[in-house]
């Protein structure tokens, strides 16, 4: 008899050891911050190469084979785990479109070999402003 009267005791007890009743905090969001203009670059050097080894690169890619030769600069550091690219163009207004920005920032993807999808990338057009922003 005793047994029926401590085992739900237990049971109850041993099922809610696990429980907490403090809430968890949500988990922060990953969308990263959106510059709607393109950074100031602090060295101009390295932009310069990287669009330049980005164009190399992408030259062969007929999806943006039109789109590459407007890269001027990217600007930021990144690897494939963390960072962040800001891609510069000089695209007229009537290319500086979100597609075309998509587009762009594929092919960054593409040659940056990345595969998390996670890392922020900017493109801008040729007047400096935001065209697409998204992940690579």
């Amino acid at each position: 008899m005793r047994f029926r009267g401590i085992f739900p005791v237990l049971l109850i007890t041993g099922l809610l050891a696990g429980c907490s009743l403090e809430a968890e905090p949500e988990a922060e969001s990953q969308t990263p911050a959106v510059v709607k203009t393109l950074p100031p670059d602090d060295d101009a050097a390295d932009s310069q190469k990287s669009a330049q080894d980005f164009r190399k690169a992408s030259q062969g890619d007929a999806a943006v084979y039109d789109l590459v030769s407007s890269v001027d600069k990217i600007i930021g550091e990144w690897d494939e785990k963390q960072g962040r690219a800001f891609i510069s163009t000089k695209l007229p207004a009537a290319q500086s479109t979100e597609q075309n920005g998509e587009l762009l920032a594929g092919a960054f993807g593409t040659w940056q070999r990345s595969e998390s999808g996670s890392l922020p990338v900017s493109v801008y057009g040729g007047n400096g402003k935001l065209i697409f922003a998204g992940t690579f």
